[in-house]
């Protein structure tokens, strides 16, 4: 199962939390959600979330510099993540 991260600001958490039933993951058969996240975010990202069978959101003050989307699991040396993650 391939699932990504999906970083956010403090504003779009609470909003994709308010979508998803107050849950930081999802999956990508949950079309309403998605729909949302599109209204949210743009279709670029939530294209780029559908090519993964699910995942979660991390939020960050800024998302500027920062990849919206990322494979989970990835390398922390090559990622703009530490080791701790706000979830």
């Amino acid at each position: 199962m391939r699932e990504c991260i999906l970083h956010v600001t403090d504003h779009e958490y609470d909003r994709i939390l308010q979508l998803n039933h107050d849950a930081v993951v999802w999956s990508n058969r949950d079309t309403e959600l998605l729909g949302g996240l599109t209204a949210l975010l743009g279709t670029e990202v939530v294209d780029e979330v559908r090519r993964y069978d699910g995942g979660r959101m991390e939020k960050h003050d800024s998302v500027k510099g920062i990849p919206r989307v990322e494979p989970m699991g990835a390398d922390p040396a090559l990622t703009v993540n530490s080791p701790c993650r706000v979830v």
